[in-house]
């Protein structure tokens, strides 16, 4: 069994099952030892005995810093504050997923739809943002201690207290959320593609060539996790769907 292993061994696994999970080895170390709890104490307390369950990180996440992933420090510093002001507002008052936030194109879409956890390259923020936001895509309330249950990470789970107390201070009423919501959404927006904005689309955008002008505008925004979302929108007001085959070079 795994007790028996050799010292050089054991190292080895633990560091292969760290390396698997994603946690770290002495959080493995203290689920290895709560399984191996003597028999006798779980027959004589089954209700006592903790299921352990290891789960491994999300699939895709980048769970490097922003210094890590190529941001220099002031970089790092705007954009963990432009993405943890939306979530913060978010946090402390889920009423605001019904909030429609409005986009430089002049399209609006729910905050759910418009920010989504994988436009969030923080690992702290995206972590608590993801365990909050099937809650904000159903409409539906929540406790930080709901919240708290669903996060595994310390760092992130640290981090909760802060975002909740940083979004009351900044809406300490449902009134005054909606008009934060939408600006700290438009300062991320910025952040995340400094480029010129994009021109409102033409009075004609309900035809063939006002939708060929939006999706070009939007291509050229780069990366939007919501831009098929906005597509789907301006296509059921203009009749069939778009063409979205990338052109020829």
């Amino acid at each position: 069994g795994f007790r028996d292993m050799s010292g050089i061994r054991r190292t080895l696994v633990m560091s292969s099952l760290a390396s698997i999970t994603g946690l770290a080895e002495r959080d493995l170390e203290a689920a290895l030892a709560a399984v191996r709890a003597p028999a006798s104490r779980a027959q004589a307390a089954p209700e006592e005995a903790e299921e352990i369950v290891v789960r491994p990180p999300e699939p895709g996440a980048d769970h490097r810093s922003l210094e890590e992933q190529g941001f220099s420090p002031v970089q790092a510093r705007a954009r963990r504050e432009a993405e943890r002001s939306v979530v913060a507002l978010l946090v402390a008052h889920p009423e605001l997923a019904a909030v429609r936030v409005r986009f430089d194109d002049g399209c609006s879409l729910p905050v759910a739809e418009a920010f989504t956890p994988d436009a969030l390259l923080d690992p702290a923020t995206r972590t608590i943002y993801a365990a909050a936001h099937p809650w904000l895509e159903e409409g539906r309330g929540f406790s930080v201690d709901e919240l708290m249950s669903e996060i595994r990470s310390r760092e992130a789970k640290s981090l909760v207290g802060d975002l909740v107390m940083t979004g009351e201070r900044r809406a300490p009423s449902g009134k005054e959320g909606a008009q934060a919501l939408q600006a700290a959404f438009e300062a991320f927006e910025r952040i995340r593609r400094p480029r010129q904005p994009v021109p409102p689309p033409p009075a004609h955008a309900d035809d063939a060539a006002g939708m060929a002008a939006r999706i070009a505008g939007i291509r050229a925004r780069g990366s939007d996790p919501s831009a098929f979302a906005r597509l789907a929108r301006a296509g059921n007001r203009s009749g069939p769907p778009p063409d979205l085959t990338p052109p020829d070079d």
